[in-house]
């Protein structure tokens, strides 16, 4: 729990038992936005992590301020990470409600929409949410390559694999990422919660 990673850098920042810090690389504030942030975390150690969370949220409620909403996240992600979905599902879902503008929680709810399953298995109706869901996530941050990713993916995996008219080209967006290099935790989340072949 004493390290978490930069997701500018990359490079690793001793926190010690705080929640964030500073990167001693390139000088950024480092937190736990993202599963990447928690490359320094044992699986082991998420729910003492989730606890310092929740603790930090009731401490900043018994003062009479709002849970700051980045707490909220990073239990979401401990959830997540942890394998507990439906907490998870439930955390994000009201992220996406009091904190419209993120990318990561509509992203991570995205995954736990899917749960696993088979893009072209979803329903309709669940690809309209996820569609919408994730045309957020990357209008509020472009430079996050797992949603265009899960994107180009239900463009060509759902849309065109069920013969519907795609909201974009699928295949020219994959094109486009495929030297782009991905985190490793990352690309395991992904891969645990979305059930593909092309990737």
């Amino acid at each position: 729990m004493s390290k978490i990673q930069c997701l500018n850098c990359g490079g690793m920042a001793e926190v010690g038992n705080a929640l964030s810090g500073e990167c001693p690389y390139c000088g950024c504030r480092v937190e736990y936005r993202r599963a990447s942030s928690f490359n320094g975390v044992e699986k082991s150690d998420l729910g003492q992590l989730r606890s310092l969370f929740e603790s930090a949220g009731a401490k900043s409620a018994g003062e009479g301020k709002a849970p700051q909403e980045k707490n909220e996240l990073a239990i979401a992600l401990c959830y997540l990470l942890a394998g507990n979905f439906v907490l998870a599902k439930k955390k994000l879902a009201a992220l996406i409600e009091n904190d419209p503008g993120s990318a990561e929680p509509y992203y991570y709810y995205t995954l736990t929409l899917i749960g696993g399953r088979a893009l072209s298995a979803i329903t309709m109706r669940e690809a309209k949410a996820i569609t919408g869901y994730l045309q957020t996530a990357m209008m509020l941050d472009g430079n996050f390559v797992f949603p265009k990713l899960l994107y180009a993916l239900l463009c060509i995996e759902y849309y065109e694999g069920n013969d519907l008219l795609s909201p974009a080209d699928g295949r020219q967006m994959l094109a486009e990422l495929y030297e782009t290099e991905v985190d490793q935790k990352e690309l395991e989340l992904f891969k645990s919660l979305v059930a593909t072949k092309s990737v």
